[in-house]
């Protein structure tokens, strides 16, 4: 069966859905996702992984005086769906009463953003990504220094998005990724050394070039050589862009509504207080031009649109769904995401930290002695209390410049105190759902391992 037909069966199977359920459950809800993929490893230039997959999932959400239930299938039969609905019908009623199940009833019927999120160039033969993969490797391991690749990978994907619901909401968009991955290793025995390079884009012509890509590899991955170790004490610590990413995730996650709802969140109490630095000024743009995380609606059938979570370090916002919403007595963030198989939840988008006034090396200009982390480990943190203990390693910062590698300590605070003193350098980089500039913290416990 062809994408074309496999898609307009998904919208003929929700509008008999939703006309099967409407007599049966006070609000009906579906949500169907159809992906196409290719993926293309090559190790040592040999083809290592060579997997093309389609699939297809749709799930069904039912509400019935104040009840719901959600099932799911990848089975796409008129039988399957009969059968799912006639299941829910009769063992709804088991369920406990929640007044927050409830549908968005102020969608918009015609929603059209166009986002530019579907690549209309067709996809590379399998035999071209392949070529394209053993290129990548082959061009990363043209400095003798590297020792060997563990790998080079291409990726394809497109996905159809539907969802439509018994209030007479029915929409649906398409999205393309497409991404490309190397991975090299320096060094050898106890002094070996690993880095990885990727991008990934919804446009394949806006991928960095394997050139690109391959001089980024071996350049980080030669310079990670020799690591020297730091005596424990505290110090300034600037997080790159790619680790940046990771700390401002911490933000969002305590500020996802059902954190806030559970009282699990370190913010909890934080709403409309300034807690980054008066500099730090932090958005979600889930209608950015060609964006990962783009999309013109969110799961719970808004429109979606920019939204301000940190105005000059105050918090605006929580990241709310609709139902979150409703029990906070809050407006939704627009944002919301979801599967077939579960509910909406709170979510972000693409995230942006503007750019500050100052480059890394001004920020950096009067540290005697601080650390430029480039890489974290492990998962540190207490949502409740904010301490985050994580390992690291990047480079030594000395008298202002950024010199050798360091690595086998620990870096410690509370994102509290690193979110108040934050400072953004101007290195602002499109390449994450993420996206952050260099990051300089005055002061962090470094502990040597």
């Amino acid at each position: 069966m062809s994408t074309t037909n496999t898609i307009e069966n998904l919208h003929d199977y929700a509008n008999d859905i939703l006309k099967k359920g409407r007599d049966q459950f006070d609000h009906i809800e579906v949500c169907a996702l159809y992906s196409q993929a290719q993926h293309i490893k090559v190790l040592d230039q040999k083809t290592e992984e060579n997997v093309t997959s389609n699939s297809c999932s749709l799930g069904i959400r039912m509400i019935k005086d104040t009840k719901q239930m959600i099932a799911s299938t990848s089975d796409l039969s008129q039988t399957t769906f009969d059968r799912l609905i006639e299941n829910a019908d009769q063992n709804i009623s088991y369920l406990p009463e929640d007044h927050t199940n409830i549908i968005n009833p102020d969608f918009i019927d015609d929603i059209n953003q166009d986002l530019d999120l579907v690549d209309d160039t067709p996809w590379l033969s399998v035999n071209q990504q392949i070529k394209m993969a053993e290129t990548l490797e082959h061009l990363s391991l043209s400095n003798p220094d590297i020792s060997k690749s563990n790998g080079a990978t291409i990726s394809f994907s497109k996905r159809h998005y539907l969802h439509a619901n018994s209030l007479g909401f029915h929409q649906s968009y398409d999205k393309n990724i497409c991404s490309k991955m190397i991975g090299l290793v320096a060094g050898d025995n106890q002094a070996m050394q690993q880095h990885y390079e990727y991008s990934s884009k919804t446009h394949a012509k806006d991928l960095k070039s394997n050139q690109d890509l391959s001089q980024k590899a071996m350049s980080d991955t030669l310079k990670k050589l020799n690591p020297g170790t730091i005596q424990s004490g505290e110090y300034p610590i600037v997080f790159d862009p790619r680790m940046g990413s990771q700390l401002i995730s911490y933000f969002l996650s305590a500020i996802n509504a059902l954190s806030i709802i559970r009282k699990t969140s370190f913010l909890q109490d934080a709403l409309n207080q300034i807690i980054f630095n008066p500099n730090i000024s932090i958005s979600d743009h889930a209608t950015l031009t060609r964006g990962l995380s783009s999309k013109p609606f969110d799961a719970d059938g808004f429109q979606t649109q920019p939204i301000t979570l940190i105005e000059k370090g105050r918090l605006k916002t929580w990241l709310l769904d609709y139902k979150s919403a409703h029990q906070l007595q809050m407006n939704p963030t627009r944002t919301s995401s979801r599967s077939p198989g579960n509910a909406p939840t709170p979510s972000s988008t693409n995230v942006t930290v503007d750019n500050g006034y100052e480059s890394v090396e001004a920020l950096i200009s009067n540290v005697k002695t601080g650390i430029f982390v480039t890489s974290m480990m492990g998962m540190g943190i207490n949502s409740s209390t904010g301490d985050m203990s994580q390992g690291a390693s990047g480079f030594k910062i000395e008298n202002g410049q950024i010199t050798t590698p360091i690595s086998g300590f620990t870096i410690a605070g509370n994102l509290k105190n690193i979110f108040k003193t934050m400072h953004p350098a101007n290195d602002l980089e499109f390449e994450r759902r993420i996206n952050t500039p260099s990051l300089f913290i005055p002061s962090m416990t470094v502990a040597s391992n």
